[in-house]
């Protein structure tokens, strides 16, 4: 029983301390909004350290609708007092014209199961939420990213922790729970899988996020972001956070991740240049960069080895040939069926959401680890290009002198073109994306 106290009472603490901090001013909301959903899904993992507690669905699934609710909150609170008029800008209407779209597919849609539907709407578009949270909260909602740096700092240490002396209780509970997708089941303690192999006497270090994935990008978004804010409310001892992070998203042993983090670092120095010169650079990054990769990727991936080590499942193993075939296999798919481009094949019937949600597709299930090709396969290139819109909108607008609008909007393509080619899906990559991207909004729309 004091084991189910102590949890329940550290999950709670972290939401009411969020819901106080709301109500200090607009530019702990969104912040507040971020740590909740990175918080809530970490914390969530403590329920399997009780067994009792940890087999009990409603425990499970009660705490994400607490996270939901306090996230829900903050827009409300955020809607009732929002810092000044946000001024129309043109990805607003890209944004609802999204949700549109994906509320009509994800209500009509007969060709996938409702339930699986309504899952994958709630993990895909419920987050969009945090664009909203940005907005109401004015151009400077991400000015004090104090408490965002201090989970960092924490979830690096728990992740040198993990790497030096190995999994943690949490993680033992938390890789034989059957609720992660990259070790289900019981079985998965042993062996290799997403988070580790233990056999071999490793583990993917990932904090206390559950995942090296949801764990890395936090850590590159932050570097970003502190390095954005340095000139202004960055303490004295987070100063060092940058550095810190990158470390952190190298411990990450995870690819995705570094792409992230490396394609940010690279659109947020040439956001900070002015003029043509800006605008040539980031179209022969965009371009240039996912026709480099993706004939690297085709090209090499195929032909690796293997290689039990931590470091070789970095660079060698890992799902490399898998994915190559897959996206091989879709570009089959495409060019037998082309009218799939355009109606897609069912809102949440892809691989990547049937391994979520458990849904047996009708036809051949195909993890092609792609955000771009996910999205075409749930709603065609209406949805992909929906999707894209209004990133593309604020990367035509103005402010590109502002240095936590570049860090937001550097985040925002980098997760963009890493996802399109390696794929990647959480609640906290959606808030943190859509929340980034309603910062940069902000800065381009209302002068700082």
């Amino acid at each position: 029983m004091l084991n189910e106290v102590a949890v329940l009472a550290v999950i709670g603490a972290l939401h009411v301390v969020v819901l106080v901090a709301a109500f200090t001013g607009p530019r702990a909301r969104l912040v507040g909004g971020l740590v909740v959903i990175a918080g809530n899904y970490g914390l969530r993992r403590l329920l399997f350290l009780d067994p009792a507690l940890g087999a009990e669905p409603l425990a499970w699934f009660g705490l994400i609708l607490l996270g939901d609710l306090v996230f829900v909150l903050l827009l409300v609170m955020s809607a009732a007092r929002p810092d000044g008029q946000p001024r129309l800008h043109p990805a607003d209407m890209a944004v609802v014209a999204l949700l549109v779209v994906s509320v009509g597919l994800a209500v009509a849609d007969v060709r996938v199961p409702l339930d699986i539907r309504a899952a994958h709407w709630k993990e895909e578009y419920l987050y969009i939420g945090a664009y909203a949270l940005a907005r109401l909260n004015g151009p400077h909602a991400l000015d004090r990213p104090g408490l965002l740096g201090g989970m960092a700092v924490a979830a690096v240490a728990v992740a040198l922790w993990q790497a030096l002396d190995g999994p943690l209780a949490v993680d033992l509970a938390w890789m034989s729970s059957g609720r992660s997708v990259l070790a289900p089941g019981a079985d998965a303690v042993a062996g290799a899988h997403g988070l580790g192999n233990l056999d071999a006497g490793w583990i993917r270090p990932y904090g206390f996020f559950g995942n090296g994935t949801d764990f890395g990008v936090f850590l590159g978004a932050v570097a970003l972001l502190a390095v954005g804010a340095s000139g202004g409310g960055m303490r004295g001892w987070l100063r060092p956070l940058p550095l810190l992070c990158a470390a952190g998203v190298l411990l990450s042993v995870v690819r995705f991740t570094w792409v992230v983090l490396a394609l940010g670092m690279v659109f947020q120095a040439v956001l900070g240049v002015t003029g043509e010169l800006r605008r040539t650079a980031l179209l022969g990054l965009l371009g240039g960069g996912v026709a480099v990769a993706g004939v690297v990727f085709l090209t090499v991936a195929p032909v690796l080895g293997d290689s039990a080590s931590l470091w070789g499942r970095a660079f060698v193993t890992g799902t490399y040939g898998e994915r190559a075939e897959a996206q091989a296999a879709y570009a089959d798919r495409l060019a037998e069926q082309p009218s799939i481009l355009l109606l897609g094949e069912g809102f949440g019937g892809h691989g990547s959401a049937a391994a979520k949600f458990g849904f047996t597709a009708p036809g051949p299930v195909i993890v092609h680890h792609s955000r771009l090709l996910d999205l075409v396969q749930d709603g065609g290139l209406v949805l992909l290009g929906l999707t894209a819109l209004p990133v593309i909108l604020v990367l035509r607008g103005g402010g590109g002198g502002d240095a936590v609008r570049g860090a937001a909007l550097a985040f925002c393509l980098a997760f963009l073109i890493a996802a399109s080619l390696l794929g990647a899906k959480s609640a906290l990559l959606q808030t943190l994306t859509w929340g980034f991207l309603g910062v940069a909004v902000n800065r381009a729309a209302v002068p700082p």
